[in-house]
C-alpha cells in the first residue's frame, strides 16, 4: 500500500500541487467572510469595475454613476464581466453574487494559467520535482494570491501573458498556419487585457522579425517568412486597431480616462510640492518613484533573499563555463529574453515615467524571478548529487518567508475600505432618499450606495476628468453636477486635490459642512454638506 501511494505521489506530484494549491484559493474566497476579502483582497478599484459592468447590464452605457460615460478601465476583463453581471446580479447593495462569480472566474483563470506554465517548463526538463516546486512558488505567494483575486484584470492578463510566451517559445516553424493565427488573436487579447502590455507584445514581434526576418541569410527564404510573419501581426492589429476606432469613436480619446487623469494630477503634485517643473526635479522623482517601485516588487516576491540568491546561482553557472562575450555573440536568443525587456520596460515607464503604480501592476514582474529561479534548479540538479534535500530546504525556506511576508506586509492591507464601507451605510441610512453624492474614493460607495455617488477623481468619469484637467473641481461639483454632499477621508481635500478645485482649499472646507464622520481602526471618512 506505502508503495502505490509512494508511486502515485511521485507521478502525479505537479497535479496535486496545482489541486492544493487552486482549492486554498477556492477556501480563501468562500471559506471566509466578504469582509476579509473588503479587508485584505479587494481593492476600490475592483468596484469600479463591478459597478460599470451592472450599469452597462442594466441599460445605463458605460458609465460608473448612470450619467458620465467613460473608457477608465481595460475592455477585455470588463466584456468577461457582463454576462456574469447578467445572469448574477440582483442589484441593490446586497449585489454580492457577481463578485463571487467573478472571484471563481479568476481562480479558473489562475487554474488555465499553471496549466500553461507547465507546458512551458516541460520544454525545458522532465523532473516533476523541479515542476512541483516552481508551480507552488506561484500558488502559494501570499502576494501572488491577493493581486490574482482582486476582482482586477490581473488573471486574465497573466494567463495571456503565458500563453503569450508559450506561443512566443513553439512558433518555430511559420508554416504553421494555425498556429500563426493564435499568436496574433493572443497577442491582440493581451493588449486588450491590459493596454500598457503593448510594450511586451512589440517586443515578441521584434524577436519574430529578428528569428525570421534578420536572422536569415537566404532571401528567397526571405521572401516567404515576410508573407508569414505578416499573418500574425495583421490578426493583432486588427484586434487592437478595432478597439481603438471604437474607443476614439465613443470617448474621444486614444487613451484611458484613468492613465490620462491619474498620471496628470501625480506629475502636477510632484512639481508644486518640489517648486515647479525642473530637471533636477524629474530626475529626482525618476530615481524616487523607481526606488519605490523596485521596494514595491521586492516585497511582492515574498521571499526576496531566497529569489536572489538563486538569481546569484544562476549567473553564476551561467557564466562559469562560457564568457560573456561567446554568449554575445551566440546568435540563438531565447524569445523569454524579449518578453523580459518588455517587462523592463513597462516597469520603467510605470515607475518613472508615469509615476504611477499599484501593487498588482509589478505582479508579472514576479515571473522574471521564478524563471531564473526555475532554470537554478535545472542547473542544481546537474551539479549536486543531493538536489532532492537541496531543493527540500530551499522550499521550507521560501514557505517561512512567504508567511512572514503575508504577516508583515499583507494582513489586512486594505484597512482604510472598512471605513468607506461603514460610512456608506451610514449614508444610505441617513441622507435623503436620492441625494447626489460625491467622492474620490467613489469604488465601494458607489457599488453599495442608495444614492448617486459621482466618480471626482476622473478615472471612471469623463467629464470629472475634464474638469480635473482644467483645475475647475469646485465648478464641476457645484455647477454641473449639482451635488448635495462629498464623502472622503480630509487628506483628499486639503491635500490630494486642494490644487485642483479652481478656487484657495481653505475656502472649499469653508464650504463644507461635516455632518457626520465615520471613523474605524484609527481612519476617519467625513461626510460633508455643500
Amino acid at each position: 500500500m506505502n508503495t502505490l501511494i509512494y508511486k502515485f505521489w511521485k507521478v502525479d506530484l505537479v497535479f496535486i500541487t496545482i489541486a492544493v494549491g487552486i482549492l486554498f484559493q477556492i477556501l480563501l474566497v468562500f471559506g471566509t467572510s466578504f469582509n476579509f476579502l473588503l479587508l485584505n483582497v479587494l481593492p476600490d478599484d475592483a468596484f469600479y469595475y463591478f459597478n460599470i459592468a451592472r450599469n452597462i447590464i442594466e441599460g445605463n452605457g458605460s458609465t460608473f454613476d448612470g450619467i458620465n460615460i467613460n473608457n477608465g478601465y481595460h475592455p477585455l476583463w470588463m466584456l468577461l464581466l457582463l454576462p456574469i453581471f447578467k445572469f448574477f446580479s440582483i442589484g441593490g447593495v446586497s449585489d454580492l453574487s457577481p463578485i463571487y462569480a467573478a472571484l471563481s472566474l479568476s481562480i479558473l483563470l489562475n487554474l488555465l494559467s499553471v496549466i500553461v506554465i507547465r507546458r512551458i517548463m516541460l520544454l525545458y526538463t522532465k523532473n516533476k520535482y523541479i515542476i512541483a516546486s516552481c508551480i507552488a512558488l506561484i500558488l502559494f505567494n501570499p502576494h501572488i494570491i491577493y493581486s490574482s483575486l482582486n476582482g482586477l484584470e490581473t488573471t486574465l492578463m497573466l494567463l495571456l501573458l503565458f500563453l503569450f510566451s508559450y506561443l512566443l517559445l513553439t512558433i518555430g516553424n511559420l508554416d504553421n498556419t494555425k498556429l500563426n493565427f493564435a499568436f496574433g488573436i493572443v497577442s491582440g487579447l493581451l493588449i486588450l487585457a491590459r493596454l500598457d502590455m503593448i510594450l511586451v507584445v512589440i517586443c515578441g514581434y521584434l524577436f519574430l522579425y529578428y528569428k525570421f526576418l534578420f536572422n536569415i541569410s537566404n532571401r528567397n527564404q526571405f521572401r516567404l517568412n515576410i508573407n508569414k510573419v505578416a499573418i500574425p501581426t495583421l490578426v493583432t492589429a486588427i484586434i487592437f486597431l478595432t478597439w481603438q476606432i471604437y474607443n476614439y469613436k465613443t470617448f474621444g480619446i486614444m487613451l484611458t480616462t484613468a492613465s490620462v487623469t491619474g498620471t496628470y494630477v501625480n506629475h502636477f503634485l510632484t512639481y508644486t510640492d518640489n517648486g515647479g517643473e525642473s530637471i533636477f526635479v524629474i530626475l529626482k522623482t525618476m530615481v524616487y518613484m523607481f526606488d519605490r517601485a523596485l521596494v514595491q516588487l521586492y516585497s511582492n516576491l515574498g521571499a526576496g533573499y531566497i529569489y536572489f540568491a538563486m538569481l546569484g546561482v544562476f549567473m553564476y553557472f551561467y557564466f562559469k563555463d562560457n564568457s560573456i562575450t561567446g554568449r554575445l555573440k551566440d546568435k540563438s536568443i531565447s524569445p523569454l529574453f524579449f518578453v523580459l525587456i518588455g517587462l523592463i520596460l513597462l516597469f520603467f515607464i510605470s515607475a518613472s515615467v508615469r509615476w504611477t503604480f499599484r501593487s498588482w501592476y509589478f505582479i508579472p514582474h514576479i515571473y522574471i524571478f521564478i524563471t531564473t529561479f526555475f532554470f537554478a534548479l535545472i542547473i542544481l540538479e546537474k551539479e549536486f548529487n543531493k538536489f532532492k534535500s537541496i531543493l527540500s530546504v530551499i522550499l521550507l525556506l521560501v514557505i517561512t518567508f512567504y508567511f512572514i511576508s503575508w504577516e508583515k506586509d499583507l494582513k489586512n492591507r486594505e484597512i482604510l475600505q472598512d471605513t468607506i464601507f461603514k460610512a456608506v451605510v451610514w449614508q444610505n441610512d441617513n441622507l435623503p432618499v436620492g441625494s447626489k453624492i460625491g467622492s474620490f474614493n467613489a469604488g465601494i460607495q458607489g457599488y453599495f450606495t442608495r444614492h448617486t455617488l459621482i466618480n471626482l477623481d476622473g478615472l471612471v468619469n469623463a467629464s470629472a476628468s475634464e474638469y480635473m484637467l482644467k483645475h475647475e473641481m469646485w465648478k464641476y461639483i457645484t455647477e454641473v453636477e449639482n451635488l448635495n454632499y462629498i464623502s472622503d477621508f480630509p487628506k483628499y481635500f486639503d491635500y490630494r486635490y486642494r490644487y485642483f478645485f479652481g478656487i484657495p482649499a481653505e475656502q472649499v472646507l469653508e464650504k463644507l459642512e461635516l455632518i457626520h464622520s465615520t471613523t474605524s481602526n484609527g481612519n476617519t471618512v467625513g461626510t460633508y454638506k455643500i
